[in-house]
């Protein structure tokens, strides 16, 4: 008895540690932003980028394409995007008046996602910014 106990549980364990990868995995963007944004505390110039996210540490490294701009932050896992998924992954940026902070990053299916918690930087500029500067703006990318 104790010995069939024990294998279930053996078993069950298994199954959990080969099924958590398969929910956990990567997501990778590539997109067009046409607009000077921060991420973290740094200021990204307009351009095309590279995003990847490791699910395993929960960092996301943006790159910009012509290789001249990098960064890397943490991350936790968002909730799921509230869409029809048509095939177009998404980054979710917060606005204040003129300043975009990158928020959120979405698969194509709109299922898994990446959320950045607020920098210091963002977090002072939102305590100036009058209620009606705030928006949330989305911009379509590639996988």
């Amino acid at each position: 008895m104790k010995k069939s106990i024990c294998a279930l549980f053996s078993i069950v364990a298994l199954l959990a540690v080969v099924a958590a990868p398969a929910s956990a995995q990567s997501i990778r963007i590539k997109s067009n932003i046409p607009f000077e944004f921060v991420y973290g505390d740094s200021t990204m110039p307009a351009g095309e980028y590279d995003l990847r996210s490791n699910a395993e540490s929960g960092s996301v490294s943006l790159q910009s394409l012509d290789q001249q701009v990098f960064a890397n932050r943490l991350s936790v896992a968002a909730k799921s995007w509230n869409s029809v998924a048509d095939g177009k992954a998404r980054l979710v940026f917060n606005r204040y008046g003129n300043q975009y902070f990158l928020s959120q990053i979405w698969d194509a299916q709109g299922v898994q996602g990446r959320e950045f918690s607020q920098s210091r930087t963002e977090r002072e500029v939102a305590k100036t910014a009058v209620a009606r500067q705030f928006e949330r703006v989305t911009i379509l990318a590639q996988r």
